[in-house]
């Protein structure tokens, strides 16, 4: 699957050929940890350690709630939202409460 936007991205539409090079991902969450939410996890300590003791995919699923988000204010927001919630115990992302 490729999807429209980025077809358009890269001006290619469908019946094109393209040389695609798949590599594993090494990284450690296969995500991309944004410059907000890490700035959060380096200052709340207990909210860091929960969140490396959470099982990979709901680290993955809080770094992408964050990640999505396109304004840099709503992710530092969201992030510490996120750590909030965390050191209340809320373990799943789907149950976060708004707290800030």
């Amino acid at each position: 699957m490729f999807s429209k936007a980025n077809q358009k991205k890269l001006d290619i539409s469908q019946g094109d050929s393209l040389h695609v090079i798949m590599q594993e991902d090494t990284s450690n969450d296969q995500a991309l940890v944004t410059e907000e939410l890490e700035a959060v996890l380096l200052r709340y300590y207990e909210a860091y350690e929960v969140f490396e003791n959470l099982l990979p995919g709901k680290q993955r699923n809080i770094i992408f709630m964050i990640y999505n988000l396109k304004d840099s204010q709503k992710r530092v927001d969201t992030a510490l939202n996120a750590m909030e919630n965390l050191k209340m115990g809320t373990h799943y992302p789907i149950k976060f409460e708004k707290l800030l």
